[in-house]
């Protein structure tokens, strides 16, 4: 007599569920095993290429073999990828950073933009907005960057 075994794909959600004893599996077929779906079908299983996926396994294991077999260049390439990603975040970082009044004057405009579009306006938003606007004005990094757009207002 031949015995055949199948190799079937299952999802975490599923593995959590059979792990914990709410699902049951019956060859490809995956059943509530308790409260009031008991019996139920939650999923078919699909079955996998066994070959396929050993091979899948052995390129890991390769790669693997090939990281301990050259550790020093792996190190070096990892080290100077790390350096580049952090430099890089680094400089996005100070591209886009604002100054607190910028940051303050933008918050004032959309609460007062939200209070236009409610019909909510009262004079503490107005005066917030000017107040914001003034402060942007006076800041000094601000006229620095943007003195052209300003003097045209």
């Amino acid at each position: 007599m031949a015995i055949a075994q199948d190799a079937y794909f299952i999802p975490d959600d599923i593995a959590t569920g059979l792990a914990t004893g709410i699902y049951r599996r019956i060859g490809s077929v995956v059943r509530w095993a308790t409260g009031p779906n008991k019996g139920q079908i939650v999923k078919h299983l699909k079955p996998i290429d066994l070959p396929a996926a050993e091979q899948v396994q052995g390129v890991g294991a390769k790669a693997l073999q090939f990281v301990k077999q050259h550790k020093k260049g792996t190190i070096i390439v990892v080290a100077s990828a790390v350096a580049v990603g952090a430099g890089a975040w680094v400089c996005n970082k100070v591209k886009k950073h604002e100054p607190k009044v910028v940051t303050e004057f933008r918050a004032s405009l959309k609460s007062y933009i939200d209070a236009i579009r409610k019909g909510e306006m009262d004079i503490d938003k107005i005066n917030n907005l000017m107040s914001s606007l003034e402060a942007l004005k006076a800041d000094k990094l601000f006229k620095n960057q943007y003195s052209a757009y300003i003097r045209r207002t």
